[in-house]
């Protein structure tokens, strides 16, 4: 995938959006974050690339500098559902003007479907359909 990644000429242009991907602190799986970089340079976005196991403080910083779009993030082994739920509310609390797809195991969370800025991505099929619509 990561020759596949650099293999896409880049070609962001006016139109493009800025993609923030991470995987929360405890998260070590980059596989399916990789397929979604991919897939967002495919489509000729910008997308600054954090990787596995991101400290809150450091995304935060991040997010001041750089401004992204949106935030891509994939939980699936370091947090149960309360864990989850409490990462979320607080990610869409500190982030409110930036929309935020998250992957997740759990296939609902109902409070959190209610917050404006976060949306659960349950498959890929979701996510391209995401994109095809930004």
């Amino acid at each position: 995938i990561i020759v596949a990644i650099d293999g896409i000429v880049e070609r962001a242009d006016r139109n493009s959006k800025h993609f923030l991907l991470y995987l929360p602190e405890g998260e070590l799986h980059e596989l399916g974050l990789l397929f979604y970089y991919y897939l967002l340079k495919k489509r000729g976005h910008r997308i600054t690339y954090l990787g596995q196991s991101v400290p809150l403080e450091d995304l935060y910083k991040t997010v001041d500098l750089i401004n992204p779009n949106y935030l891509v993030t994939k939980v699936y082994s370091s947090m149960d559902l309360k864990e989850l739920r409490l990462y979320l509310e607080n990610l869409s609390k500190n982030l409110p003007k930036l929309d935020i797809l998250f992957d997740s195991y759990i296939e609902e969370i109902p409070k959190l479907e209610k917050r404006k800025n976060l949306f659960h991505v349950k498959d890929v099929d979701q996510f391209i359909g995401i994109l095809n619509v930004i």
